[in-house]
């Protein structure tokens, strides 16, 4: 297998591994553990005047989401 090489810049890095297909390099590769959390949420109550609330639809509509998970983003 291939070694990986050292990079001077995050660019550098990111052309190599644009150019090169990552499964040449496993053996160079370790096993790492991830530890996803989820955040605790509070409620807000939020209340919002109809044009805001027609303006949220329009574009929550428009990337195809509710107006409610638009304002939750």
């Amino acid at each position: 297998m291939k070694k990986i090489p050292k990079f001077k810049s995050e660019k550098e890095e990111a052309d190599f591994c644009a150019a090169h297909n990552i499964t040449d390099y496993l053996s160079e590769t370790k096993e790492v553990k991830v530890k996803f959390t989820r955040l605790k949420k509070k409620f807000v109550s939020l209340r919002l005047d109809e044009k805001t609330i027609k303006g949220l639809r329009k574009i929550a509509n428009s990337k195809g989401i509710g107006h409610l998970e638009l304002v939750r983003m």
